[in-house]
C-alpha cells in the first residue's frame, strides 16, 4: 500500500476547500498596501523634483554656474499622472511577488530592506520596458530610474519605522500571536526555547498539546501539557490562533489526521521540517531562531484579491494586445492573401471543472483540407 500517495491524495482533496485567512492580518496588510501605494506616488514626485529642479540643489552647494532647465511643477501633468499610476501598479505587483505583504515577524530588518531593494530594481526595469514598448518617448528615463531609488529609500524607511513601532506594541502585549506546540517531546521543547529567545517578535507559547496521556497534566518549562480531545475548544479558551506540529516520531497517518483536523476547523498551523516528508505542496519557510518552520500556502484568493487579479489581467492583456497589434494585422493579411477562408479559427474547449469556453486563434490550415488528403498523400510520401 502506497501510504505516501494516499496521504498526498487526501491533502490535495481537502486543500480544494476554502482556506482560512485571518481577517486581522488581512486587513492590516491591506492598510499597509494602501500606505505603500501613496508612498509610490510620493517617490515619483520627489524623483520628478530631483530631475527638473536639480539646479536648486546645485545652488545650495554653490554651483550656481551650472545651467539646467528649471521647469515648474506640474510639467506634462497628464503624462506623469499616467506614469505615476503605471509605476505604482508595477511596484505593488513586485512587492506582492517578493512577499512583502505577508506577516514577517521573524524576518530581520536587513532581510526586509533587501527584499525592498529587489522589488525596486525589478519594478524599475519593468517600468522602463513598458514605457519603451508604449513609446512614451517624452517621458524622462532619468525620472524612472530616480523613482526606483526614491522608492527604495522611502519604502525602506517606512517599513523599518513600521517594524520598530510594531516591536514596541508587541513588547506591551498588543497584537501578540498565541501558539500551541503540538508535541511535548524534545522537538517541541527546542522550539519553545527558540520562541522565548524571540519574545520581542510577538509570539507567545501558551502550552503544549500531546497525544500521550502520561504527559497530559504535567508542566514543562512552566507551561501545561494539554490533551488533544478537543483542540478547537482549547484554541477558543486560550485565544490561540496557531498550532505548530513538532512530532517527528508520530506515524504518518496521525500527522495527516491532525493536519486535516486543523484545516477543517480553520486553525492556522505550521510544520517543523521533520514532518515535511508527508507533504508535497508548495510551502513557505519561516525562520524562528535556528529552527525553520513551514507553512502551507496554497490558499485560494479572497474576493478583493480576485478582483485585483482580474483588473491586472485585463489591463495587461490590453497593453500586450495593443503592443502586438501591428504584428497581428500583418499575420492576418498574410493568411487572407495566401488562402481562402476565415482569418480567425473558432473552437469550443473544455476548461477547469468541465466549463466550456470558446478559443479564437489564427487559422493555420486550409479550408476543406480533409478533402485534399488524397491529393497531398503522394507529396507527403516523396
Amino acid at each position: 500500500m502506497d501510504i505516501q500517495g494516499d496521504i498526498d491524495t487526501e491533502l490535495r482533496k481537502y486543500f480544494k476547500k476554502p482556506a482560512y485567512f485571518p481577517s486581522r492580518e488581512y486587513l492590516l496588510q491591506i492598510v499597509i498596501w494602501l500606505f505603500d501605494f501613496i508612498l509610490f506616488f510620493v517617490s515619483i514626485y520627489i524623483a520628478y523634483r530631483l530631475r527638473y529642479h536639480v539646479v536648486d540643489i546645485f545652488q545650495w552647494f554653490g554651483f550656481s554656474t551650472i545651467q539646467i532647465p528649471h521647469l515648474e511643477f506640474p510639467y506634462r501633468t497628464e503624462l506623469y499622472i499616467r506614469y505615476s499610476i503605471l509605476f505604482s501598479i508595477i511596484m505593488s505587483l513586485t512587492f506582492i511577488h517578493f512577499k512583502l505583504y505577508l506577516p514577517r515577524k521573524y524576518t530581520s530588518r536587513i532581510d526586509d530592506v533587501f527584499n525592498i531593494a529587489k522589488s525596486a530594481v525589478v519594478g524599475t526595469v519593468l517600468t522602463l520596458g513598458i514605457v519603451f514598448l508604449v513609446k512614451w518617448h517624452v517621458l524622462s528615463r532619468l525620472v524612472i530610474v530616480l523613482s526606483g531609488f526614491t522608492t527604495f529609500f522611502i519604502l525602506s524607511t517606512w517599513r523599518l519605522l513600521l517594524k520598530s513601532v510594531n516591536a514596541q506594541l508587541l513588547k506591551r502585549g498588543i497584537g501578540t500571536d498565541k501558539i500551541f506546540i503540538y508535541g511535548a517531546g524534545e522537538a517541541g521543547q527546542l522550539l519553545l526555547s527558540q520562541y522565548r529567545l524571540l519574545t520581542p517578535f510577538g509570539s507567545s507559547i501558551v502550552g503544549f498539546l500531546d497525544d500521550n496521556p502520561k504527559k497530559v497534566g504535567k508542566m514543562i518549562e512552566g507551561l501545561p501539557v494539554l490533551a488533544t480531545d478537543n483542540i478547537e475548544k482549547l484554541c477558543k479558551k486560550y485565544d490561540v490562533r496557531t498550532v505548530i506540529l513538532a512530532m517527528p516520531s508520530a506515524p504518518s497517518k496521525r500527522k495527516l489526521e491532525i493536519i486535516l483536523y486543523l484545516r477543517n476547523h480553520n486553525i492556522d498551523f505550521r510544520i517543523m521540517p521533520d514532518v515535511l516528508d508527508i507533504i508535497t505542496h508548495r510551502v513557505s519557510p519561516e525562520r524562528v531562531g535556528s529552527i525553520t518552520l513551514f507553512r502551507l500556502i496554497d490558499q485560494p484568493l479572497t474576493p478583493p484579491w480576485r478582483l485585483l487579479k482580474r483588473i491586472i489581467d485585463i489591463v495587461l492583456s490590453i497593453v500586450i494586445f495593443m503592443t502586438l497589434l501591428p504584428l497581428l494585422i500583418l499575420i492576418a493579411i498574410i493568411i487572407k492573401s495566401t488562402s481562402r477562408g476565415p482569418i480567425i479559427f473558432k473552437q469550443d474547449r473544455i476548461g477547469e471543472k468541465g466549463k466550456c469556453f470558446t478559443i479564437y486563434k489564427f487559422r493555420t490550415m486550409y479550408v476543406g483540407s480533409e478533402k485534399r488528403h488524397e491529393d497531398l498523400r503522394p507529396i507527403s510520401k516523396s
